[in-house]
């Protein structure tokens, strides 16, 4: 844990940016695949304010997903400097078997978007750690 206060970022835009850039890319496709599979305008989707009384065909999010990518790209880069991965992988299967809990109806669609995104942050967060932690 000692190796984890250690770490600090060589390049704080690096940092920042891929903190920022790939949890918003990640929700811009993820939008874009729920708009074509609900036939729903991009725009009302990407909004995310969905399910309220007069809007219950769009599925509530309120940028949770976003926000939850930043900070997830904002912790993996050091856990990965400090080579202390089996944190994020605890972190993954924690988000992974509370999905199972709460929506074991689910088709496979949701969940292999679910599981892509995850990908893709993970990739960003090697690519951040590699970048901005060198």
């Amino acid at each position: 844990m000692n190796e984890l206060l250690k770490i600090v970022p060589t390049s704080w835009r690096w940092y920042l940016g891929f903190a920022l850039v790939i949890p918003f890319a990640v929700r811009l496709f993820i939008c874009w695949i729920e708009s074509k599979r609900l036939s729903i305008p991009f725009k009302k989707i990407f909004k995310g304010f969905g399910g309220e009384e007069n809007d219950k065909d769009v599925p509530a999010d309120y940028w949770l997903a976003f926000i939850i990518g930043i900070l997830e790209m904002l912790a993996y880069p050091p856990l990965i400097g400090s080579n202390t991965p089996e944190i994020i992988g605890g972190w993954l299967a924690f988000k992974t078997i509370n999905r199972w809990q709460y929506a074991p109806n689910w088709s496979r669609g949701p969940f292999n978007r679910y599981l892509v995104a995850n990908a893709v942050v993970l990739f960003g967060a090697y690519l951040s750690a590699r970048f901005a932690f060198s």
